[in-house]
């Protein structure tokens, strides 16, 4: 391209763009108005000039297209700041947009059956708009002149957001669920192609990866020394990692985009649940014991507490509808059980080279590979799973139930494998809440585990071994 049409282009664009960034901050999904900024950017990110994307290198030439962090806060401000923050943002979470509960959730004629085809129609929008976040982060992937620049960006999101893994987080300091179930998405659907055999397992531990894992992370079985003394000898000979390559990035993103994301979310949507419950038992008995307060001098604070306890329950019950929609998404949840699914492969190749033939007991010997994985690897799967069981157990019936199955009956059997016995204590867990009388919707699940071939012989022994130890 040349100099005075590089030029051009760069004047009749960046006003554009900034507009567009402009233009979504405005919009909601309690309009169709969000499609067009969204759609007019994904357009201009496919246009091309040669074998170049002249709008992508525009967008990550902008100085804000990844801000470096100025406050303890550095996940909110990426998504305030960053030039696709404002695309990303757009939510049905009650937290991030009032306006979709207001217009959706609320009032006297609000039914099921309302509330079910409402829901299906914000499901339908939030694809349309992470389809064309989808094209947008592509292009911008495609176009070798800004991959670079775009694997920074998606490394930031998630390095600047590691606090929402905690259990405690302060939402002001890091980016909403809304954000980051859509940036999840769009690495769910670049995920999609990739082949376990083109992803290098020890990229987490590579001097260049992009992700950061901090020593102290909890380990399925290594301590900080011993994993320490691994590093420096694996950093001591470079040889033996190899150059990390898109499909390997991209994996641990999405993998660590997971943990940052839908884990979080899953735990706000129980919480919140509690907390209906709470305030449904409050009210209840404030009515049922007005006969003795209605006349005493505690009148007026007892009518006041519950006047304050049905205003909560209405905004918590209206939130807990929009989560409905952004998270009991059945198609979302299969993307995340397929994605946990090829995870689970990978764990249990790295502890037993002949996987799917894979034979217990596993070796004495861990493979110091498998010892140095953050717990949240083989925890995350666990806690989704059990989510999933209580809350939308369509979703197990998957073909890629079948890794999941063997996954939860090697490491039930092999439990010197982790560390953690609370670990070990949340898989058998998974075990018993899938058990037809307790959710009889997953008897095919529980079917698959009782006549899978290694439970045959190992599964009973290692139940007892791990009930007999809780004594």
């Amino acid at each position: 391209m040349s100099t005075n049409v590089s030029k051009h282009v760069f004047q009749i664009f960046i006003p554009i763009l900034h507009g567009l960034a402009l233009a979504v901050k405005e919009c909601s999904f309690d309009s169709d108005n969000f499609k067009f900024p969204l759609t007019a950017l994904a357009e201009l990110c496919e246009i091309k000039f040669g074998k170049t994307h002249p709008v992508c290198n525009l967008a990550t030439s902008l100085p804000l297209w990844c801000p470096k962090p100025l406050s303890p806060g550095c996940g909110r401000e990426i998504q305030r700041l960053s030039y696709l923050g404002a695309f990303f943002s757009l939510s049905v979470f009650a937290e991030d947009d009032t306006k979709v509960g207001d217009k959706y959730f609320s009032g006297p004629a609000i039914t099921m059956e309302n509330t079910r085809v409402v829901s299906q129609s914000l499901q339908h929008y939030l694809e349309l708009a992470r389809g064309d976040l989808f094209k947008v982060l592509h292009n911008i992937l495609l176009n070798g002149e800004t991959r670079e620049l775009a694997l920074n960006y998606m490394a930031a999101l998630v390095n600047y957001n590691v606090k929402k893994a905690q259990m405690q987080t302060d939402d002001k300091l890091v980016s909403t669920d809304g954000l980051m179930l859509n940036f999840l998405w769009v690495l769910q659907q670049l995920s999609m192609k990739i082949k376990l055999e083109t992803v290098d397992p020890y990229y987490i531990f590579h001097p260049r990866c992009r992700l950061v894992v901090s020593l102290e992370e909890t380990r399925l079985k290594a301590t900080m020394e011993e994993l320490k003394s691994w590093m420096n000898e694996m950093h001591e000979d470079p040889s033996k990692f190899s150059e990390p390559k898109f499909p390997t990035e991209c994996f641990f993103l999405t993998l660590h985009t997971h943990h940052l994301s839908i884990l979080p979310c899953c735990r706000r949507y129980i919480r919140r649940l509690r907390a209906i419950r709470e305030l449904n038992r409050t009210v209840e008995e404030l009515k049922n014991s007005e006969g003795q307060w209605k006349d005493s001098p505690l009148a007026s604070r007892h009518r006041e507490m519950l006047k304050r306890c049905k205003t909560q329950l209405k905004k918590l019950v209206r939130a807990k509808a929009c989560a409905d929609v952004g998270l009991l998404d059945e198609n979302l949840l299969r993307r995340c059980l397929q994605f946990y699914s090829t995870v689970i492969k990978l764990i249990l190749r790295m502890v037993d080279p002949a996987y799917p033939n894979i034979t217990l007991p596993l070796n004495p010997e861990i493979p110091r590979s498998f010892a140095a994985l953050p717990e949240f690897y083989v925890e995350d799967v666990a806690e989704f799973l059990l989510f999933v069981v209580q809350y939308s157990p369509q979703v197990l019936y998957e073909p890629c139930v079948q890794d999941v199955v063997t996954f939860l009956v090697v490491f039930i059997c092999s439990q010197h494998y982790i560390r953690n016995p609370y670990l070990i204590a949340k898989l058998v867990e998974v075990l018993f809440v899938t058990n037809p009388a307790v959710q009889p919707r997953t008897q095919r699940f529980s079917e698959m585990m009782e006549n899978h071939p290694l439970s045959i012989k190992h599964l009973v022994p290692a139940l007892m071994k791990f009930y007999t130890g809780m004594l």
